[in-house]
């Protein structure tokens, strides 16, 4: 993982501490200079990863999923340092900044294989998946 704080003209290498060293990153969200979430996963056997920084990627705090053992985090959306969501093998979502992740129980969206998603609001979410045609809005 890499940090500018110049618009891209140096860059800085974050040295990352176990586990996430271990851990293909998927995906980063910051939303302030120092609070931020990584995402990703270290491959079959292993719990997804969901880690969270406090000092701009300096040391991170590994957070818990409820996924099987082969966990693979693909993206993270916060909307702001308490309210947000990830998808993984579910879509999961946190008011509390990460400390608990609820998982979305909804048969559709636990049965198809998304890969990305787009967040409007806490309320409006959009999922587009691997393997499906289908795009699909859930609203809470």
């Amino acid at each position: 993982m890499s940090k500018t704080t110049d618009g891209g003209t140096t860059w800085n290498y974050l040295s990352l501490p176990s586990p996430l060293v271990t851990y293909q990153i998927n995906n980063i969200d910051f939303v302030d200079a120092n609070t931020g979430w990584a995402v990703g996963t270290a491959g079959p056997f292993n719990p997804a990863l969901v880690s969270k920084t406090t000092d701009g990627g300096t040391t991170w705090n590994t957070q818990t999923l409820q996924t099987s053992p082969n966990g693979s985090a693909i993206t993270v959306k916060m909307i702001n340092a308490n309210v947000g969501f990830v998808l993984a093998n579910s879509l999961y979502s946190t008011i509390d900044g990460g400390t608990t992740w609820t998982k979305n129980t909804d048969p559709y969206v636990t049965s198809t294989g998304w890969s990305g998603m787009y967040i409007m609001s806490k309320d409006i979410i959009y999922l587009n998946g691997a393997g499906t045609s289908n795009l699909k809005k859930i609203i809470r």
